[in-house]
């Protein structure tokens, strides 16, 4: 934990400690729950300050970016796919003869 962290910690130590005793916690206690609190807020500040000093990194994707190429590559698949002729003839065929018994259907109706 850096110094950020550990003054951060100390703080919230005191004002856990003080904010249980005054509730009516007994010393001890007290102690010991504001120093749980202080040690999960300091580390939780040391985190905190250590992932904004990494900074973005150059020509990294961020998750977001990632998930918007992916779905781009897709929807251009689905596109490309959407253009093309069936390549199995017997899909052709039995397209055709169900646009026309549907057809029939309509007119006989």
């Amino acid at each position: 934990m850096g110094s950020d962290g550990i003054s951060t910690g100390l703080r919230f130590w005191l004002i856990f400690f003080l904010g249980f005793a005054l509730t009516g916690y007994p010393p001890g206690l007290s102690l010991i729950l504001g120093l749980i609190g202080g040690l999960s807020m300091g580390w939780l500040r040391a985190r905190w300050l250590a992932k904004n000093q990494m900074g973005s990194l150059e020509g990294a994707e961020t998750p977001w970016q990632t998930t918007q190429r992916q779905f781009q590559q897709f929807k251009s698949q689905i596109q490309s796919c959407m253009g093309r002729k069936p390549r199995n003839p017997r899909m052709a065929r039995s397209r055709s003869t169900q646009s026309s018994s549907t057809n029939s259907e309509d007119s006989e109706g």
